[in-house]
């Protein structure tokens, strides 16, 4: 069962960590974090529950922490963003919620989530050893659910590094997910951050540009993975500002994205119809009242993002995700693809001339 306690901090969560002089740290402006050997495959460290931003203003713009500290943080529970539960809804998009599936029921769902985990080779940490590739991994789950956290061997840095006989660093971080992170919109332009999800996972991309040289990273080789939302995540990172926008990866392998093709944001389009509801969902009535739904109780914010989706359950749509927001999306993918407005990392032309069995 997953563990509804939601916080707005983590003040009383962080403790000092007894100091393992054997293992790795890495020192971050905003605390200390020491590896642990990987339960798994002792041939593998991680880097558990690494803050990689500050706790958002709620449907605002993510930023990396300003406060300082030289103290080992540990969080002992896995961490993930607010998200949808698939209690209730029969077929929900993207299907079952991972995150409560068996091995999962230790998962502390809160408003402050931007942290990530690394999994790192034990022999990066050799002398006179090479920086190694990336691969960032952005989870799926129909916008709505998933998390950082392993929900099978392929979100979990094991099978990576052990296919790659240990020449390879794998990142998994969270991004807002649902109402919290994808209320888009004429409004929303004005008072909040479209696509704030797609903004926390450029600033989990920006983190890795800053300081993967710490784990023995190589931050010129750095892929960026995903699967359904992650993948329509990462063609959204693609197409940003008209494709002239570095995505902060050379490459990238994605599978079945997936994502709703949003574009009227016009005032009072379909868009801002879809914050209305949320907003009468919250209590908040069915007008454009930001700051009513900044104040009003998590509680009240997660039974809204449950009955938007509710409400959408029988279309097989979904209700927020990447959406045209004028600055990072200014056409739905489809149109900047065939407009060129991407950002090019081709590497071979021709590729559909080989055969395939």
């Amino acid at each position: 069962m997953i563990i509804q306690i939601v916080l707005l901090g983590f003040v009383a969560l962080v403790t000092a960590a007894r100091f393992e002089p054997d293992l790795p740290t890495i020192k971050l402006p905003w605390g200390v974090w020491q590896a642990k050997v990987y339960e798994e495959d002792d041939q593998i460290y991680i880097f558990r529950n690494v803050r990689f931003g500050a706790l958002p203003e709620r449907f605002g713009r993510s930023s990396f922490p300003e406060e300082k500290s030289d103290a080992i943080q540990d969080i002992a529970q896995d961490i993930s963003c607010i998200q949808l539960n698939t209690n209730g809804i029969e077929d929900p998009p993207g299907g079952n919620n991972p995150v409560g599936s068996p091995g999962n029921d230790a998962v502390l769902e809160t408003e402050d989530c931007l942290f990530l985990d690394i999994y790192v080779p034990v022999s990066a940490f050799e002398p006179d050893t090479d920086l190694l590739p990336v691969v960032v991994w952005i989870n799926g789950g129909a916008y709505a659910f998933g998390s950082k956290n392993p929900s099978g061997p392929i979100a979990s840095g094991r099978s990576i590094l052990n296919t790659s006989k240990y020449q390879t660093i794998f990142i998994q971080g969270n991004y807002r997910l649902g109402a919290f992170g994808w209320l888009a919109g004429d409004y929303m332009q004005k008072v909040g951050q479209p696509n704030a999800g797609l903004y926390d996972q450029a600033l989990l991309l920006e983190w890795v540009q800053k300081y993967v040289n710490l784990v023995k990273g190589d931050k010129t080789r750095v892929s960026a993975w995903g699967e359904s939302a992650g993948a329509g995540s990462i063609l959204h990172h693609l197409i940003r500002e008209d494709g002239t926008k570095d995505p902060l990866f050379k490459t990238f392998a994605i599978q079945s994205p997936a994502f709703q093709w949003a574009w009227n944001n016009s005032p009072g389009g379909t868009l801002d119809a879809v914050y209305k509801n949320y907003s009468d969902f919250a209590g908040c009535g069915s007008e454009f009242d930001i700051e009513c739904l900044r104040s009003a109780s998590v509680e009240k914010l997660r039974s809204a993002n449950q009955k938007i989706f509710r409400s959408f359950n029988l279309t097989g749509l979904f209700p927020v995700g990447p959406a045209v927001d004028g600055n990072w999306i200014k056409s739905i993918p489809a149109v900047a693809f065939s407009q060129g407005k991407i950002i090019n990392l081709t590497s071979h032309l021709k590729e559909g001339k080989l055969p395939v069995y």
